[in-house]
């Protein structure tokens, strides 16, 4: 008889790849953009029930949106802070009380609020990629040699302003890219990193 068992790995542990596929993808149809289209269907009803009109309903809906949207760098943080367990978590269970909380709107700023919340925890939801950029070399810099970086059409970097203090980052992707900045721009700031202790 047959084993039906997934073939074991290399350290003899099981092959768990189309089990992952399936969290993936059922991961992925979670994240999709139904939100609108799941309160569509309830507009009617919320103008007969709540007395309101269509532009207002609508007024509502956007600005849940963009306030939703505003909040999104300070959830960025939280999961930096805090870790995307914890703050997946914290997410869920707030569009469930939202969710629940919504159901004994009477009025058109109740309506407003409810939007909010549930644009701000869908969006929470949205699907995230995270990518390795290909830096690997920083360097102090001023707004003169950002520039300068930007401009260049030889040199492959990027600059930036780093959020904490304000600071210019030349950032190349090795030795060479940034020996080949300073032969072509000779008076632009560059200078190393120094570690700051608090």
């Amino acid at each position: 008889m047959k084993s039906t068992a997934a073939p074991a790995g290399p350290s003899g542990a099981r092959f768990h790849g189309w089990r992952m596929v399936a969290y993936c993808a059922l991961a992925m149809a979670m994240t999709a953009p139904g939100q609108t289209t799941g309160v569509s269907v309830f507009i009617d009803p919320l103008i007969a029930d709540l007395g309101v009109s269509r532009t207002q309903v609508s007024t509502a809906y956007l600005t849940g949106t963009l306030v939703g949207a505003c909040v999104m760098p300070l959830v960025g943080r939280a999961i930096d802070r805090h870790g995307p367990r914890r703050v997946t978590a914290a997410v869920g269970a707030a569009f469930g009380t939202i969710l629940l909380a919504l159901s004994f709107v009477t009025g058109l700023v109740g309506l407003t609020a409810g939007f909010v919340g549930i644009r701000m925890a869908g969006e929470f939801s949205a699907a995230v990629r995270l990518e390795m950029l290909p830096y690997h070399l920083a360097r102090a810099t001023d707004a003169a040699g950002a520039e300068a970086l930007n401009r260049s059409r030889i040199v492959k970097g990027e600059a930036l302003t780093r959020i904490r203090d304000k600071a210019q980052l030349a950032l190349f992707p090795d030795r060479w890219q940034a020996n080949s900045f300073r032969r072509e721009f000779p008076d632009a700031r560059l200078e190393h990193l120094v570690a700051a202790h608090d």
